[in-house]
């Protein structure tokens, strides 16, 4: 078991991250600050660009076919692999609140697992 705080020791430090072995997306995690207080749970979101790829699209290819079909028609819809139909999808939109909401949730999960591991 690796734990961030044991990788990311300082500010500015970098990992790279891969999330989905079937897409493949891969992701770069710096360290903006490292906060002094044991007790405040992360992750936190305090800015962001974009919107993140559908789940299941068929990784950073796909991302660019349909990124690519976004430009040239202004829209794009997309059908995930438990979707009954297609859904539009923005790329450009960033929604904070989602972001907060699945960070809470993130932390729930950490809190619950912290009780269960930690005993």
């Amino acid at each position: 078991e690796i734990k961030v705080k044991d990788v990311l020791i300082h500010q500015k430090d970098t990992i790279q991250y891969l999330y989905d072995w079937g897409d493949s997306w891969m992701h770069s995690i710096l360290c903006e600050k490292i906060f002094q207080d044991t007790n405040l749970i992360v992750p936190y979101c305090q800015d962001g660009a974009r919107n993140c790829p559908p789940e299941n699209i068929g990784g950073p290819p796909a991302m660019m076919m349909a990124l690519k079909e976004y430009k040239r028609n202004g829209e794009v819809y997309f059908q995930g692999a438990f979707d009954r139909k297609p859904k539009l999808y923005s790329p450009n939109s960033f929604d904070m609140f989602n972001a907060w909401q699945r960070m809470k949730d993130l932390k729930k999960s950490i809190r619950a697992y912290e009780r269960h591991f930690n005993k």
